[in-house]
This record gives structure tokens, sequence and C-alpha cells, in this order.
């Protein structure tokens, strides 16, 4: 479970504190953090991006199973079909997350923190506007732990978009149905291998 820090801050000049003290003084530790919606947008990318490329293993599964094929021309229309109903089930017409998502790094704040009391000192010069409220933060850390295996389900389900487009709207030559139905097989395995690594959490590409 993700620590959550819940801290007042200033929405005017962002200081942040949070008043406690300990018998006998308080020790503080530096904490780097962000907000904790960035995290669960984060988060929600990777979900979205992982349930998008599951979505389409009837589709790679039907391209890589069928090793012999009497009418390769109607199996390549019946396939296209396929890729076509799912692009415009799981996408609706979105781009892929990786084109309308950007992953930059969150923006950071660094406090010093009792670990002990809670108490929080992160002084700004004040713009004569005190609005206070209380947000959740997590630590930095967390986010960086996971923003890269989100950033692999990305780039996965940005290639399986691809692979579907090609395969939902690109018509072979006369007398080339086989030829590219093996070449994209060769593809939907290759992003089946990626999504086998990137559940066991080994993708690193």
């Amino acid at each position: 479970m993700v620590e959550r820090v819940v801290i007042p801050r200033c929405i005017g000049c962002g200081a942040m504190y949070e008043l406690e003290r300990c018998e006998g003084g308080c020790r503080q530790e530096r904490l780097e953090l962000v907000a904790a919606g960035d995290l669960q947008a984060l988060q929600a990318a990777g979900e979205l991006a992982t349930a998008r490329v599951q979505g389409a293993l009837p589709v790679l599964r039907e391209l890589t199973d069928r090793e012999s094929v009497d009418d390769w021309q109607q199996a390549y229309t019946t396939l296209s079909g396929h890729a076509r109903e799912l692009l415009h089930d799981a996408w609706a017409g979105a781009e892929p997350i990786g084109a309308e998502t950007t992953l930059a790094a969150a923006p950071r704040i660094e406090v010093w923190r009792c670990p002990d009391c809670g108490s929080v000192d992160a002084p700004q010069e004040c713009l004569g506007i005190c609005i206070w409220r209380r947000f959740e933060w997590v630590r930095a850390a967390e986010l960086d732990r996971r923003q890269p295996r989100v950033e692999d389900a990305i780039k996965l389900e940005r290639r399986v978009h691809g692979l579907l487009g090609r395969i939902a709207f690109a018509t072979p030559r006369e007398g080339a149905w086989e030829r590219s139905w093996r070449a994209l097989s060769s593809q939907a395995r290759e992003s089946l291998a990626l999504l086998e690594h990137l559940q066991a959490g080994q993708l690193d590409v």
C-alpha cells in the first residue's frame, strides 16, 4: 500500500505547514513528494494501456495460431474485420495513450518532516493571499518506481495499435495474402512476447 501524507498547503504561495511537536525536540528528514493525483493518473494510464493490449489478444492469437489456411484471402478479410471492430470498441476512435498523455515528471516538492510527530515546515514568501487546503501527497520515489513499467505498457499499446491498423486497413496485393499474413504474424508474436515480459516485470525497452 502506498503511504499517503496529508499536508495543508497555501494555494497562493505554496507554503506547507503541519505544526506538531515532539517532547525533547523533533528530528527532521527530507521528503521529496508528488501529488497523489499524479501517481493515480500514471497508474490509470498504465492500466488502460494494459487493458487495451489484453483486449487485442484474440486478434493477435488468431493471427499467430493459424499455420495452414485453405483460403488466405478469406482468412485475411475476416481477420481484418475483427481488427477494425477491436479498434472501434477498445480505442473508440482515440489515439494510443502515448500520443495523448505526456509522462513528463510530475511537479515535485521538497519538505522537511519529523517522522515521529509528522510536523512539516516548508515556508515560502507570502504573496498576501493565504488560502489553505489539505492535499494528499506520496513519496516521489513511489512514482519513480512505477513510471518505467507504465511507460513500457504504453509503448506496447502503441505497437499493438499500429499492428491492428495495418491488419484493418492495409490490403495486400493480389497473390500476397499468405505472405502478408505471415509477416504480420511475426510482428504479433513479438508483441505477445513483449506482453509476457511486461507481465513478468522484465520488460526493458
